[in-house]
């Protein structure tokens, strides 16, 4: 049974287009995003937009949907229904 809004996620080394495998780029700001690298050859052209990990559920790596709407902004894990969501502050 799903508990609403209980989704914890985490992120793999898998890159969330090709799901190829990518690691962290060079040396890392204190601030500021991480950036991310391919260990192989890149899916796409990258122009400043990734590659970025996979992010998955934490309680059994399913995958994760993205739902939103004017109010609101969630994802559900498709494996075991958990979801969470926070407000756009419309």
């Amino acid at each position: 049974m799903s508990h609403p809004h209980t989704l914890r996620t985490r992120m793999i080394q898998q890159c969330d287009r090709c799901k190829g495998p990518i690691r962290k780029a060079g040396e890392q700001q204190h601030y500021g995003p991480i950036k991310w690298e391919h260990t192989e050859q890149p899916c796409t052209p990258t122009h400043g937009t990734g590659p970025f990990p996979l992010r998955v559920c934490a309680a059994d790596g399913g995958t994760l949907t993205t739902h939103a709407n004017a109010h609101t902004v969630g994802e559900r894990c498709t494996t075991c229904g958990n979801t969470s969501r926070f407000s756009t502050g419309h």
